[in-house]
């Protein structure tokens, strides 16, 4: 009897296997907009084509009510997330970068100082790897699965590509700001592969570097943006931030070409091509096994942040990204097989208004200053125990020197408690939480809630706080300051990012209902029949499983 019942059990199993086999699809694509807001799909629809934006969400399941479910909302952390399937309280990754008390310096989320530049002349560029992260991502699990998995990602940043990608992909490439190519580091391999240096070769970002910016469509026609002529923007150029922009002339001026190139949408043509060629340079979705490509869009963040979400630019920019996008699904009907494989499309964040265009329609919002909050938040803590006891202010969080704090005999709760209370009570902090808080937390309130998620305490700091709903951190009270704008609050303007799921087994869905950026990987291993990656914390989306 307890034979026949396993072999009863092994039938089953075997049975779903071969199911799960047939269904899967032949490639994965995931691609993150980097600072891309939920309403950009919707305030610009009538300008997009049928075959990009429009055709996900018409033929996807659209998950119109996705947000971050911690904060700091930045792109280190945000593809960390988005891959691993849980929080920066998790995979370790709490910022961009963050001061290590280990090291006594502030270190990028992905510097990897043994890790050594490859297709690059820069000594520093190549200095990078997953090494910081601390949980493996969807990628990972996939390669753990089959070795015979194919892990590709690509991206402008080079963070944008190594997160996603994992531990152990076969390819992560990102933009090389000395020559205008692709590069990659020894972390991976020893030398660029033959497509990506005859890619570099014929395709470098000169060759997509055009005269100037224009807008696609008539500037007339963009009536959901604010005037071009706005003060507060801060022009790729340096001259006024308004269309069109002499490129050519910028580089007579001496700003290098490589860098202004990825301040324009030209560069997300650029990316999709490479990402084409990687397609078929590796041989993406050409066999049994489910492969992976990873695509990061980084120039609308890196062009967001001096224009903000309701600049004629930042809508351009949406518009031309539309025919990316359509061109890399075309380009994958062919090459993988329309309806063979899957795609998702997110953002790592989404991105604050101007303040000051806020503040000039009278609604919610203002600047908080660093440089004198610091000097207050140090010349208080110096009165207080007669020593510099503070060794860095940085995203939102405050590092005490702890060896001082040791030699002088100081309680160390009592000097972060002091801290804690001297940054609660500056003008438009929300909130101040000390890190034993955060460890030992009991929240309810959802601001409270995120920071604990967002909490890993070999990174971050002894005190964290959060601002008032509108107020942007800026350096100093000056015009220049004040110019553009960024994301990293626990807010909805930060917070809420589009998610689309496209592709083989899916059909046409609307949802409403709030899922978060970490139920993506828990979802894609059940799709594909893995064990979730050992850290995830997110929530399967049943609405994909009952629309197969």
């Amino acid at each position: 009897m307890v034979k026949t019942g396993w072999l009863v059990l092994i039938c089953i199993l075997s049975s779903l296997a071969g199911w799960g086999q047939k269904k899967a699809p032949k490639l994965i694509v995931g691609v993150v907009v980097d600072q891309m807001r939920a309403d950009y799909l919707y305030r610009f629809a009538h300008h997009y084509g049928e075959d990009g934006f429009v055709r996900l969400m018409k033929e996807g399941v659209n998950y119109q009510n996705c947000h971050y479910n911690y904060v700091p909302t930045f792109t280190g952390p945000g593809h960390a997330s988005i891959y691993t399937g849980t929080t920066p309280a998790n995979h370790g990754i709490v910022a961009n970068t963050w001061f290590s008390k280990a090291e006594q310096k502030r270190v990028n989320c992905v510097e990897d100082v043994t890790s050594l530049p490859v297709g690059s002349s820069e000594k520093t560029e190549g200095n990078f790897s997953p090494a910081r992260l601390k949980a493996n991502t969807i990628t990972d699990q996939i390669k753990l699965t089959d070795s015979r998995a194919k892990i590709l990602s690509v991206s402008i940043k080079n963070r944008g590509a190594i997160l996603p990608g994992g531990h152990h992909p076969d390819g992560a490439y990102w933009y090389d700001y000395s020559n205008g190519g692709f590069m990659t580091g020894t972390y991976y391999r020893a030398k660029l592969p033959e497509w990506v240096a005859t890619f570099n070769k014929e395709n470098a970002a000169q060759t997509y570097f055009p005269e100037s910016w224009e807008t696609v469509k008539p500037i007339s026609t963009y009536l959901e943006s604010r005037e071009d002529d706005y003060a507060f923007e801060r022009a790729v150029t340096g001259d006024k931030p308004v269309f069109p922009y002499d490129l050519k002339k910028a580089v007579k001026k001496g700003e290098s070409l490589t860098r202004i190139f990825v301040q324009t949408p030209f560069a997300n043509t650029f990316l999709t091509d490479f990402a084409k060629k990687g397609i078929v340079s590796e041989e993406l979705g050409k066999d049994e096994v489910t492969d992976f490509l990873a695509v990061s869009y980084s120039s609308p963040d890196i062009i967001g942040h001096s224009y903000g979400p309701y600049s004629k630019e930042m809508q351009d920019v949406m518009i031309r990204l539309d025919r990316d996008i359509a061109d890399l699904l075309r380009f994958l009907d062919e090459s993988v097989g329309k309806g063979e494989y899957l795609l998702f499309l997110t953002a790592d964040h989404a991105v604050e208004p101007i303040p000051q265009y806020l503040i000039d329609h009278k609604m919610a919002a203002g600047y908080f200053f660093y440089k004198p909050f610091i000097e207050q938040i140090k010349k208080k803590a110096e009165e207080k125990f007669g020593k510099d006891i503070v060794s860095d202010v940085y995203n939102y969080s405050i590092y005490l020197n702890d060896s001082l704090i040791r030699a002088n005999g100081f309680d160390k709760q009592e000097v972060v408690t002091f801290v804690r209370d001297e940054v609660a009570a500056y003008e438009h902090v929300k909130q101040a939480y000390t890190s034993s808080e955060l460890m030992n937390n009991n929240f309810v309130h959802d601001w409270s809630v995120r920071i604990a998620k967002g909490f890993h305490p070999a990174e971050a700091g002894d005190v964290l706080f959060t601002l008032e709903p509108g107020y942007l951190g800026v350096k100093e009270d000056s015009f220049a300051s004040k110019q553009g704008t960024s994301h990293g609050s626990a807010f909805n303007y930060d917070t809420q990012v589009p998610l689309i799921f496209f592709g083989k087994g899916i059909s046409s869905t609307n949802v409403y209902r709030e899922v978060e950026i970490t139920d993506i990987t828990p979802t894609l291993a059940i799709l594909l029949g893995l064990t979730k990656p050992g850290g995830t914390t997110g929530k399967i989306l049943t609405e994909l499983l009952e629309n197969k």
